[in-house]
């Protein structure tokens, strides 16, 4: 008899263990897609591929792409690559995946995400003409260390590189206060 309690209670413990263990994970994919309230994608707004940051079910343009652009890579990854003329419609798809996957996989808020943004230039080596040249691009990246290939977010071009500080400014504007800024063009 005391061991059939035994048993019963020993049951008991196991099916209270597995919903401790399921509930929280039912919590938690909740809570991930709550904190997943802004996603950057690539949109056509008014004939112009745009960056935007979808905030509680309304877009926001953040980067109007108008610019083509010399590049070293379309997959994001400088190496050795051709130099390749990138599209709008390219850079606008890029750029926006890239800005996406750094802020879904820190769960930032915004102004966390803001607070890792920097701005430099990025040395590279690529082929032109058959021979490596060494350029400089400007460009806004992601985290606290010199801007490099690994976290660079977006190359600058025009008045935007010639003042990167103001462009990565705006930028932090938009993401804190969605709709009350121009966007960016690039």
């Amino acid at each position: 008899m005391k061991l059939k309690i035994m048993g019963s209670i020993l049951l008991t413990g196991v099916a209270a263990s597995a919903a401790t263990v399921a509930f929280p994970s039912y919590a938690q994919s909740n809570f991930k897609q709550e904190q997943q309230t802004k996603i950057f994608e690539c949109q056509i707004i008014q004939g112009n591929y745009t960056t935007t940051m979808n905030h509680n079910n309304q877009s926001y343009p953040m980067i109007v792409w108008q610019n083509n652009q010399l590049v070293y890579d379309n997959d994001g990854v400088y190496d050795n690559d051709e130099v390749n003329i990138i599209s709008a419609a390219q850079r606008c798809e890029s750029v926006s995946n890239r800005i996406n996957n750094v802020y879904t996989n820190y769960q930032f808020s915004n102004s966390q995400f803001g607070s890792i943004l920097n701005y430099g230039r990025v040395s590279l080596q690529v082929p032109i003409e058959g021979e490596l040249k060494l350029i400089s691009p400007t460009v806004i990246c992601a985290g606290e260390s010199p801007c490099d290939q690994e976290n660079m977010l977006f190359t600058l071009s025009g008045s935007n590189a010639q003042n990167p500080a103001q462009t990565m400014n705006q930028f932090v504007s938009l993401l804190n206060n969605p709709g009350e800024y121009e966007a960016i063009i690039e």
